[in-house]
């Protein structure tokens, strides 16, 4: 900062003004009056007055005072940063945790592990339970059952296959229901090889507490097996 003192002398009754004893200040002046008044008297007004007012009195003191300021602000800029990163590091946790809490993904066959038969026919509609759980995040699915509870309103999908090898009339099928009331169905004709199977995969809203559930018609029979043909999964997407 020694420079800015160098080049300003102190005014009686203004602001500092360029000194001219000052050999570069004199050889600026000898190439361009105008250009060089203009450059040292912005340079000492600007730092010597606008920036610290003490230096009308003292012009000694403007390097100091100058570099103080500059410091101050350097401190409140460093502050200020590290507060910001504190907020979005804090931020960022508390969404990390919130998307923890609220993840939701579950799959599950019908039959366990060693097992195999078949469920249905029955004279009326059934729920299917699944009993064999490959995924519970979240622990949204029952086995006890066979509904999924949504955890937190958002999309969720849903994805159903049903398989047989018995003689239904009509072949596999199945509905697919929120609380109660079919949402989609899913059906395959009886084909000649007795042996059909039919898929659905679909998006659906869903609100905090709704059970999605699939139910077997009237007359509908499913069969499986240590293969898991038949199968119901679901996950969240994103919530809303």
């Amino acid at each position: 900062m020694e420079p800015f003192v160098r080049i300003c002398s102190a005014g009686t009754t203004g602001p500092p003004t360029p000194d001219k004893s000052n050999p570069m200040v004199r050889a600026c002046f000898m190439l361009s009056e105008p250009v060089c008044a203009a450059i040292f008297m912005c340079v000492c007004v600007c730092v010597c007055v606008c920036v610290c007012a003490e230096c009308l009195p003292d012009p000694t003191s403007c390097g100091c005072c100058v570099m103080q300021k500059k410091l101050q602000r350097m401190e409140w800029f460093f502050n200020k940063t590290v507060e910001d990163i504190s907020n979005n590091l804090a931020n960022s946790k508390m969404a990390l945790n919130e998307m923890r809490a609220s993840r939701s993904a579950f799959s599950v066959a019908l039959g366990e592990a060693n097992a195999s038969g078949c469920f249905g026919p029955f004279p009326d509609e059934r729920r299917v339970v699944y009993r064999h759980v490959f995924l519970n995040l979240g622990d949204g699915y029952s086995a006890a059952t066979g509904g999924f509870t949504a955890p937190r309103s958002g999309v969720y999908s849903l994805a159903v296959t049903v398989y047989s090898a018995s003689a239904a009339p009509g072949g596999p099928g199945a509905h697919l229901t929120v609380n109660g009331l079919q949402a989609s169905a899913l059906r395959e004709k009886e084909s000649r090889d007795r042996e059909d199977s039919a898929t659905l995969v679909v998006s659906a809203k869903l609100r905090a507490g709704d059970n999605v559930a699939v139910v077997l018609p009237k007359g509908g029979v499913v069969c499986d097996d240590s293969s898991h043909l038949n199968t119901f999964t679901g996950f969240l997407l994103y919530p809303c």
